[in-house]
């Protein structure tokens, strides 16, 4: 293929290369698996700026995931910090417990945004993990409420969902989160994530 003898070429080591793949849902791209070898990233056509803009941004926080992660076996040290988990379902909550378990870092959980608002009017957090839709209050109309009050602005929130569209993300940075992370997540990519967000420690 072009691509495995492109990325082949000692002058393009460095390069890599998007395929754009013709017009179809999430779903099938999902069922095509991962790129093949020489490929970066998949893009579906018709492509947009956004959705070039999305790609690009998960490539690079994998670049720098990987030169900040050497290996499988690195720990990640986010002991001392307290992150609430706003999540609805239990499989996912399970799943972002078992990531973080090894971290050292305190993680409540929540199942709405009701409840979120809530326990941070009585805990104080370092970073919050927001489910997009959730019953009673979903992630979006619980971030605003979050943004109005003033002691809640500076406190990152990032957004968790399947839902991998520009428009959700677009509404995501709307409401107030700073970031974005899709499901099923990355390990690797969700650890990057965390590291640039949390607040720096003292003397660090």
């Amino acid at each position: 293929m072009i691509a495995t003898r492109l990325s082949a070429r000692s002058a393009l080591l460095c390069a890599s290369v998007l395929l754009p793949l013709a017009a179809c849902s999430p779903e099938a791209k999902k069922d095509r698996g991962p790129p093949k070898v020489g490929f970066a990233d998949v893009l579906l056509k018709p492509m947009s700026i956004s959705l070039l803009h999305d790609a690009l941004k998960q490539y690079q926080a994998r670049q720098q995931s990987a030169e900040t992660i050497p290996d499988a076996n690195t720990h990640y040290d986010f002991t001392g910090y307290r992150l609430l988990l706003a999540e609805d379902d239990p499989i996912n909550r399970e799943v972002a417990e078992a990531i973080l378990e090894e971290t050292g870092c305190t993680l409540d959980m929540v199942e709405n945004g009701e409840q979120a608002i809530q326990r941070v009017s009585e805990v104080s957090y370092d970073l919050i993990l927001m489910d997009m839709q959730m019953p009673v209050l979903d992630g979006v109309e619980a971030t605003q409420r979050l943004r109005a009050r003033s002691d809640i602005r500076q406190i990152p929130i990032i957004a968790m969902t399947a839902n991998a569209f520009s428009e959700d993300r677009q509404a995501c940075m709307a409401a107030g989160m700073n970031d974005f992370i899709t499901k099923p997540v990355e390990p690797e990519l969700f650890y990057a994530t965390l590291r640039h967000w949390l607040p720096a420690r003292q003397g660090e």
